[in-house]
Parts: structure tokens; C-alpha cells; sequence
């Protein structure tokens, strides 16, 4: 097991407000204004903290392939790589305010913002011949 970036533990390591920085669900595009109001409610802060606690706040994907990362929220870092909850349906205007989608956590994933990027298709993942994911 290989160990990334465990820089802390707790509420702290999620990036405060990761979606509206565009790094949920959206992939970076603009978004309906239910959506973004959805992602500063307390009801989905409470979620995304409950979820991320059952996880450990380590990202899952990474955890798949024997790596355990915490993330690091140090902005300054240059290895900066917080902790985010991805929603695997995509949120709309449609189904933000069903509950059984945008709060259900069999639609969320708690990811590294690296795996996260990776999800949205803004980055590559890289891995070496052995099929090891490199952060």
C-alpha cells in the first residue's frame, strides 16, 4: 500500500466550495443557478461532510489501486490535490432538487481532486507498465 499526501485529517482536506470552483459535476461549464444554490445549501454540506467521514476522506479511486491518499488542501503546495464528492449522475436543474440524486450516497463518490479532473476528462491519468496509477 503506498501513501500520498496525508497532510491532515477531517472536514478540512475537502476543497470550501470545491463545486463552485467548477470542480463538481459540471466539468467547468456553466451551470443552472439551482445547481450552484444546491452546492452552498447547508443540506448538501451536511451530506458531502457525513459521506466523506464514512469514506475516511481518501479518495476511492486511488484507494482502488492501493494507494492511500488524504489529499493536501495547502493551496501553496505544489503537490495541492484536495479531497472532493463527486456526483456520479450529473446534477440539472431536473434532478437537483430529487433527493434520491442529488443526496443519495449510492450516487457519490468521495475523490482526490487529481481522480476528480480525471473523471471530467481534464486530465489524463497516468500509470507506469505495471498498471500503477501515478499521482
Amino acid at each position: 500500500m503506498m501513501y500520498v499526501g496525508i497532510t491532515g485529517y477531517g472536514k478540512h482536506l475537502l476543497a470550501q466550495p470545491a463545486h463552485a470552483a467548477g470542480f463538481c459535476c459540471g466539468g467547468g461549464d456553466v451551470r443552472d443557478p439551482e445547481v450552484e444554490k444546491f452546492y452552498t445549501s447547508r443540506k448538501w454540506r451536511k451530506c458531502r461532510d457525513a459521506f466523506a467521514n464514512s469514506r475516511g476522506w481518501l479518495c476511492e479511486r486511488c484507494l482502488e489501486h492501493d494507494v492511500i491518499n488524504a489529499g493536501n488542501n495547502d493551496r501553496n503546495s505544489p503537490d495541492y490535490n484536495p479531497i472532493e464528492c463527486h456526483h456520479k449522475i450529473r446534477l440539472t436543474a431536473e434532478n437537483v432538487n430529487d433527493a434520491s440524486v442529488s443526496l443519495n450516497w449510492n450516487n457519490l463518490e468521495l475523490l482526490c481532486q487529481r481522480c476528480h479532473e480525471e473523471e471530467h476528462g481534464k486530465r489524463r491519468q497516468r500509470t507506469d507498465e505495471d498498471g500503477h496509477v501515478h499521482l
